[in-house]
């Protein structure tokens, strides 16, 4: 018989995806960026980095400040969901996840013609988290496209595009999903 508890984590797991804007590593190469937007991106993913290594209300707020106000997320299903469902529906979930790794590579980027520019990203997490009073381990790997807009004068992501989303918990996969 399967766990419960075990069923529940890859639905808590992948809230965590939906909710944590892909998070930058220092090293995360930027191709056809200039080194002022490589620089300007990479301190917006640490934020997200931060929260997820130390989610705290402050580190929280810096990393939901990096989206738009009008910021959508089409998931893997092809849902969309907005900031405004992200915050309130993620935020707090974060904070029962101890994260211990957080790494992320940007492998692809380009300026479009409006002055958007778009990022593919690949977010490796791991860490645990409790659930029915003991502690899974897990590990997340999530592959997006971001697009960044500058029109308030900071660099926000307009729409992120989950592409891929691979989580393992406590060493066995439990969700493949996307190209």
């Amino acid at each position: 018989m399967y766990n419960t508890a075990a069923m529940k984590l890859p639905i808590l797991l992948a809230c965590l995806a939906f909710s944590l804007p892909v998070a930058a590593g220092a090293d995360a190469p930027a191709p056809a960026l200039d080194q002022a937007m490589q620089q300007a991106l990479t301190a917006n993913y640490q934020l997200a980095c931060a929260a997820a290594l130390n989610p705290t209300d402050d580190t929280l707020q810096a990393m939901f400040s990096m989206l738009a106000p009008a910021f959508t997320d089409t998931n893997i299903s092809g849902e969309q969901v907005t900031r405004a469902q992200i915050v309130s529906q993620f935020g707090g979930q974060l904070k029962t996840f101890h994260t211990t790794a957080c790494d992320q590579k940007i492998t692809a980027s380009q300026t479009a013609p409006d002055g958007t520019v778009v990022t593919t990203n690949v977010l490796h997490l791991s860490g645990s988290a409790p659930l029915s009073g003991s502690n899974h381990p897990f590990g997340l790997v999530m592959t997006t496209q971001d697009t960044w807009s500058n029109a308030t004068g900071h660099w926000l992501i307009a729409h992120r595009r989950d592409l891929h989303l691979h989580i393992e918990v406590d060493g066995s996969v439990v969700m493949d999903q996307g190209v």
